[in-house]
């Protein structure tokens, strides 16, 4: 056995058959599909949906408790030497688990580049940009989920040792901030892993959402400092890592000297991945102007704070 997919799911639908019949069409891999069910109403049989799997197993949280929960249930199933992530109602390209292990044999974990596509089939554009290079750093995290999502396919003992759990928002997330500077990590860049965006997502209440980052925001101020940037407020926070939601104002001398700092120390990068930073760290400076209650003279001369390019991605983030 090559693998072992963890599958939390919290509802029986159309999606959730749709998600199993892409797992089920992964080529030149073998594994065991752990499915663990958190639905709060367990009553009806659902192993029907299951039995086309050579290999599966289906635990059960007791209902309702949540992803973390679910992932601690999974993760006690864990035999095979590589574990990866999936989500319950989003799709998967058939090489993606081959490619990853691959991968492996040189890395810890691997990642793999996301398409966001609605439900109706269309594509679906990020707003606070994504990453093109074919190479990839932790420091990216400090902008957002960039890498910490369910593409994730890895050692199982780099899952034992680095994964925690709790019913907390952004797991993955806070597990990438915590974990990523010391992991020996490959990055695919391919569109692998289909996310599927919908209404019932926590990040769709963009306000109630916000109010559920603090957890969030105390691993961003760790892994800040161990870039050696010291100045970390939660203006900053919300500013560069969260600029899709509602802010509170223009974190201004603080934010520009961040980002300075930042660009620093993505001079080693390589020049297509300091292209990508560059490119996140501008699209940050438009959000943090279109969200101000600042005349229009001042936000934009707060934009241009950012980097000559800004005007080009002006479009892309004040539509």
């Amino acid at each position: 056995m090559d693998l072992d997919i963890l599958l939390p799911f919290h509802r029986v639908d159309n999606y959730f058959e749709e998600a199993l019949n892409s797992i089920y069409e992964s080529k030149s891999v073998s594994y065991n599909l752990i499915a663990i069910d958190d639905r709060p109403d367990q009553s009806k049989d659902i192993s029907s949906f299951f039995k086309k799997f050579k290999f599966h197993t289906i635990l059960s949280t007791g209902g309702g408790r949540g992803y973390g929960k679910a992932l601690q249930v999974g993760s006690v199933a864990l035999d095979a030497p590589h574990t990866a992530l999936f989500n319950a109602d989003d799709l998967v390209h058939p090489l993606r688990f081959k490619l990853q292990i691959e991968k492996l044999s040189d890395s810890e974990l691997s990642i793999t580049g996301l398409e966001r596509v609605k439900f109706d089939g269309g594509h679906s554009s990020s707003m606070s940009g994504v990453m093109r290079s074919d190479f990839y750093h932790p420091i990216f995290l400090l902008f957002g989920a960039y890498g910490a999502n369910a593409s994730w396919c890895m050692r199982k003992e780099w899952w034992v040792q680095n994964a925690f759990f709790d019913d907390l928002d952004c797991l993955d997330w806070r597990i990438a901030m915590s974990a990523f500077p010391s992991t020996k990590i490959s990055f695919i860049n391919r569109p692998l892993y289909l996310y599927r965006k919908h209404s019932t997502q926590i990040t769709a209440d963009r306000e109630r959402y916000r109010h559920r980052l603090f957890p969030v925001y105390e691993k961003w101020v760790q892994l800040a400092k161990s870039y050696s940037l010291e100045a970390n407020s939660k203006p900053l926070f919300d500013a560069v890592a969260t600029p899709w939601l509602p802010g509170e104002g223009l974190p201004s001398s603080e934010m520009t000297e961040w980002t300075n700092h930042v660009m620093k120390f993505g001079n080693h990068f390589e020049p297509t991945l300091q292209i990508d930073l560059r490119k996140i760290i501008t699209r940050r400076y438009l959000f943090a102007s279109r969200n101000s209650n600042h005349s229009m003279v001042s936000r934009v001369a707060y934009a241009k704070r950012g980097l000559p390019e800004f005007l080009p991605l002006l479009r892309d983030t004040l539509y």
